[in-house]
């Protein structure tokens, strides 16, 4: 392997943590898997996915539009 290639595979794995080697094998890939990780970052998606959903959902459901559908007589 020449310098060239050294140098990416160092950029991957600052980019992406992980080397191109670790995707060659089932075995290394079935490793790369089963690593320990830190589950904050994980915590941290699934806190704000729900909160796009909880933005979400009204639109999708169509309850937005709840006051054209069903008009307060009240008025």
């Amino acid at each position: 392997m020449g310098p060239k290639k050294q140098q990416e595979l160092s950029t991957m794995r600052r980019l992406f943590g992980v080397e191109m080697a670790d995707f060659q094998s089932w075995s290394s890939f079935v490793k790369l898997m089963n690593r320990p990780e830190d589950p904050s970052s994980l915590a941290a998606f699934r806190i704000l996915f729900g909160i796009l959903m909880m933005l979400d959902i009204p639109q999708e459901r169509g309850m937005s539009h709840a006051d054209l559908y069903y008009p307060n007589e009240d008025r």
